[in-house]
């Protein structure tokens, strides 16, 4: 009774690890193929870094190339990227300023003003952030965009959901799809 007690115990011990290796080999397998999924679309963006700008983004757009260029290259994302979201966020004006608060071409919240209002766990939402003054200014508007945009895509591993937390945030996903599909149209 006890030695057939022990072979069960081992064919079921057996049985178990069998099934445990299974789900392990599935999760490695599976996180290759989203890694492999991430890094070929990160050198796809990276590819374009040294690229100008898409010439069927309206004059609006196309007038901030060269600080476009510029933080693209140092933040590593695609430029047609950034002229996308400076086209859906602002239309190219660097003087755009929100109802809700947001400055400037990539329409970031500063520290002051209205955005100075929203409280987050902890205290002000964007305590850390530029003032509204130094989000006026084009070129840093630009820049700190992108350093945002960098930041969360490298945080979430995917450009939806770092668009998802760019944008405003009552839209869930409708703001990261409307610039994924302006993006894509732009960079073809």
């Amino acid at each position: 009774m006890n030695h057939r007690f022990t072979k069960r115990f081992v064919f079921l011990f057996a049985c178990f690890l069998a099934i445990l290796l299974l789900q392990i080999s599935h999760i490695i397998a599976k996180g290759k193929i989203e890694t492999e999924v991430i890094h070929r679309n990160d050198r796809a963006l990276n590819n374009n870094l040294y690229q100008p700008l898409n010439n069927n983004f309206p004059e609006a757009i196309l007038i901030w190339e060269e600080e476009i260029l510029s933080a693209a290259v140092d933040y590593g994302i695609d430029p047609n990227l950034i002229a996308t979201v400076i086209l859906i966020e602002s239309s190219g004006n660097h003087s755009a300023y929100s109802s809700s608060g947001a400055v400037g071409l990539m329409q970031v919240m500063p520290n002051d003003g209205i955005a100075e209002t929203f409280i987050c766990s902890g205290g002000p939402c964007f305590s850390g952030r530029p003032t509204t003054e130094e989000l006026m200014d084009p070129n840093f508007n630009i820049r700190y965009g992108c350093k945002l945009l960098a930041q969360l895509t490298n945080q979430h591993n995917s450009l939806r959901e770092a668009l998802k937390f760019y944008g405003p945030y009552d839209v869930d996903y409708a703001y990261a799809d409307q610039v994924i599909k302006a993006y894509q149209s732009y960079s073809v």
